[in-house]
């Protein structure tokens, strides 16, 4: 499933198990990563509620919030505005994750 290889990637990129990333886990670190997640999601033309239902099954209203924090803390860190970057262009076995990011 792709949308999982985009999890673990983000995992991988903030030093994560994919667990925790979609798992209930509030801390800060993990929510940081979380929201990169939500909004490279979002950038890849995923629903508010596909992207709920990916991550852990939260709430359309929750992700809203988590990309709307992404953006923020990308506005004032480059690094992070690179992560969400390379999350959204992220590309598996040669294959755009984004074709199949609506069938999963």
């Amino acid at each position: 499933m792709l949308i999982q290889d985009l999890v673990n990637e983000a995992a991988r990129l903030f030093s994560l198990k994919s667990s925790e990333i979609t798992g209930r886990s509030r801390q800060a670190y993990v929510a940081r990563a979380r929201f990169a997640l939500c909004a490279a999601l979002r950038e890849r033309g995923a629903s508010y509620p596909q992207i709920g239902k990916w991550v852990g099954g939260r709430d359309h209203s929750t992700i809203m919030h988590a990309v709307e924090r992404a953006r923020y803390m990308a506005e004032r860190d480059p690094r992070y505005a690179k992560t969400i970057e390379r999350l959204a262009d992220f590309e598996y076995d040669e294959e755009p994750c984004n074709i199949l990011l609506h069938d999963a």
